[in-house]
């Protein structure tokens, strides 16, 4: 008995020092100074500044408050119904409104490594005006990019 607890005792010993190693979801890749956004999503290197867009445009949100609080919309016209992907540029929640309410989104994931993409978020649009609004924004301004899912 007292062989088997030592044998399990020593299998443990390394396992405190394993708590303290960085998560690898931490872990960041070292990128290059120019980042390269892969198709469809390459116009977020180059936003411009607009309070209403279509899908294709980047544009740059200037958002009001403070870090971790900046809260901002933008307009955003769609013509064709279907699944849209919204890509930020920086850490924000997003909220799609549809006829005065939010809608559901449909999916969401990180942009690719090195791509300048944080976040991007799946919704199922109908035509018409909606509303993108941004808030718990990290930055004062946030590139926006709208794309079709397919």
């Amino acid at each position: 008995m007292k062989r088997l607890f030592l044998t399990l005792a020593a299998a443990l010993l390394p396992f405190p020092a394993l708590a303290q190693m960085p998560a690898m979801e931490d872990a960041k890749p070292e990128c290059p100074a120019v980042i390269h956004a892969p198709a469809p999503f390459a116009a977020i290197a180059e936003p411009h500044p607009a309070n209403a867009a279509h899908p294709g445009d980047a544009v740059a949100v200037s958002l009001s408050g403070q870090p971790g609080a900046f809260l901002g919309e933008v307009h955003l016209i769609i013509a064709k119904a279907g699944t849209y992907r919204v890509a930020l540029d920086a850490p924000a929640w997003i909220d799609m409104i549809e006829d005065g309410k939010p809608i559901d989104s449909s999916a969401h994931t990180r942009g690719p490594d090195c791509s300048g993409i944080r976040k991007i978020v799946d919704f199922s649009l109908k035509p018409g005006d909606h509303v993108l609004r941004l808030s718990k924004g990290a930055l004062p301004t946030i590139a926006v990019l709208v794309v079709p899912a397919s």
